[in-house]
């Protein structure tokens, strides 16, 4: 059962942080090697805009078949999408380069 906060609509098949979906977002699309698939998924910016940021997402395979979450990473036009192992080790290494420059300069957000 689906527990997302959205305006668009959502399904039991939706993961319980999915966007939900309408005619344009995340909607159903033809994949290149027949049949069709859409997204599942979250997007959480880190500055305004969505020039940075994360999302969680699964990919749906008609009919009711889901692809395991991966995690986006997105800077600019530009994305990297990781295991959710891949990502906890991304995240490891942004914190420890933000505990470096704060003990260079002493500054704490």
């Amino acid at each position: 059962m689906s527990t997302a906060t959205t305006k668009r609509p959502t399904e039991p098949i939706c993961p319980p942080w999915c966007d939900g979906h309408d005619g344009k977002f995340q909607a159903w699309e033809t994949m290149t090697a027949g049949g069709i698939s859409r997204d599942h998924s979250h997007f959480s910016p880190v500055r305004g805009g969505n020039d940075l940021g994360v999302a969680v997402c699964r990919t749906e395979y008609e009919p009711g078949g889901l692809d395991l979450s991966e995690v986006l990473i997105f800077c600019g036009s530009d994305s990297a999408s990781l295991t959710p192992a891949q990502a906890r080790v991304f995240a490891l290494r942004v914190l420890e380069a933000v505990e470096l420059a704060e003990g260079e300069t002493g500054a704490h957000a």
